[in-house]
């Protein structure tokens, strides 16, 4: 538990303010202030220092650090912050796993590997027929990128060579933990070059080593962080300044969140900063990804092409579900399975449900004779997505709302109140978002 903990306030200060403090933003500075979310704060009154991740507010008392802040934020016990902090970056800190030795090649804990080392575990993948077939079924990757790339296989896990000095290596696994002295790095190192990012003014940073690979060897400047979706230091900023970059990372909450994370950190330094929009068929667990849209899907190079031809220009605290962008009204978290709503009180916030499904305003239309609006939304219901067409005066009816019990909206006549004041605030926030288009119910030629 220490060692988790001293490696979360060191290495992850950033990506928890980011992710959990509303209105912070990165400055350069020491110092970073912004509104406190412990109380009502009509003024920045809360500091957060970006070297050690302390936080003070000055009006309410509020202070500690950033694990702390996590404890505070969503009322949770130490153990409880760390495991979510685990589970939404997609870390696994636990330190004290140990490795065994195959073929007499084994990993000392702090001991870097040679390339001879990484060359026998590459060769324990290549030479068996059986895992070098099932690793390209799964990934779609050449015998051309395995070897210049030296991905092996052991302790029955596919693993990537990391070098951390010439000639010295350690190891990350699919899927896994990087070993004992890594650190967080963007990978691979090579196309971060002056040559390559001079050869190409596209970066795309995708979500997972096997998926920038299959990217690099499909003729893409492709890399990735080597600690999963939530994971980015600033430092790594600058490489992509000046650069058209496309956040390619997969269609599920954590891939959300590491896009805008990301978003947010290269906004102001790219030349064009865009994020890839999946086809709405892809918004499954296993079927949302680089690899899966290859390999699943039997899509081409020439359609990826024209996906990042039409993917979206990234804009700062904007989510997608069920290939809706949306921004969270205030107090409000949409996820796939839920819309939680926060409530303040004296020792912080305290989440509650306030749908069981996410509801969306994904489109709305104006009647060109009438100038009345309808508003389409979208919501789950036995585990597949409804949309319904509803008259924007009945949906914002509290009386009128109870009857769309009807078609499945998680609305009764004790949350009726609720579900309309939820529609409104959602639509206030993002009426910008919500593509509009003009119908009529008459025959005839009409003027616009």
């Amino acid at each position: 538990m220490k060692s988790k903990i001293e490696t979360i306030n060191r290495d992850y200060i950033d990506q928890i303010y980011l992710n959990y403090l509303p209105g912070f933003k990165l400055n350069g500075k020491k110092e970073v202030t912004c509104r406190c979310t412990f109380h009502e704060d009509k003024k920045p009154s809360l500091s957060v220092n970006s070297e050690n991740g302390l936080f003070n507010c000055f009006s309410c008392g509020e202070k500690g650090n950033a694990i702390q802040f996590v404890q505070k934020r969503f009322s949770l016990n130490l153990k409880e912050s760390i495991n979510k902090i685990e589970n939404d970056f997609g870390l696994n800190l636990d330190q004290n796993r140990t490795d065994k030795p195959v073929n007499n090649v084994q990993k000392k804990a702090g001991k870097p590997l040679t390339s001879n080392q990484v060359k026998k575990i590459y060769n324990q993948l290549v030479n068996n027929d059986s895992y070098l077939k099932t690793f390209q079924d799964s990934y779609g990757l050449s015998l051309e990128i395995i070897k210049e790339y030296l991905i092996g296989y052991q302790n029955e896990k596919f693993v990537i060579p990391i070098e951390t000095s010439k000639g010295k290596f350690t190891l990350k696994e699919h899927k896994g933990l990087q070993f004992t002295g890594s650190t967080a790095s963007l990978w691979p190192k090579n196309m971060l070059t002056k040559e390559m990012l001079n050869k190409s003014s596209e970066i795309i940073i995708v979500e997972g080593e096997f998926k920038a690979l299959l990217l690099i060897q499909k003729g893409y400047n492709a890399v990735t962080s080597t600690t999963g979706a939530g994971c980015w230091q600033t430092k790594w900023n600058e490489s992509f300044r000046d650069k058209s970059v496309f956040l390619c990372f997969d269609n599920d909450q954590a891939g959300h969140r590491g896009g805008d994370k990301v978003g947010k950190n290269l906004l102001p330094l790219t030349k064009s900063l865009k994020i890839v929009k999946w086809p709405l068929c892809m918004n499954q667990k296993d079927n949302n990804d680089v690899t899966d849209y290859f390999l699943k899907m039997k899509k081409s190079d020439e359609e990826f092409r024209k996906l990042l031809d039409n993917s979206e220009l990234f804009i700062e605290g904007v989510k997608r579900l069920f290939d809706v962008r949306f921004r969270e009204p205030e107090n409000i978290e949409i996820d796939s399975n839920n819309v939680i709503v926060f409530k303040k009180v004296k020792d912080g916030l305290i989440k509650s449900q306030l749908f069981p499904t996410p509801v969306l305003i994904s489109k709305r239309a104006v009647d060109v004779d009438s100038n009345s609006e309808e508003i389409e939304l979208l919501f789950k219901r036995d585990d597949s997505v409804r949309s319904v067409w509803l008259p924007r005066r009945s949906a914002l009816d509290t009386k009128k709302a109870v009857e769309f019990c009807d078609v499945g909206l998680p609305v009764h006549s004790r949350n009726a109140g609720k579900f309309v004041d939820y529609l409104y605030d959602y639509e206030c926030k993002n009426m910008d978002l919500i593509p509009k288009s003009y119908i009529t119910k008459e025959c005839g030629w009409k003027e616009i």
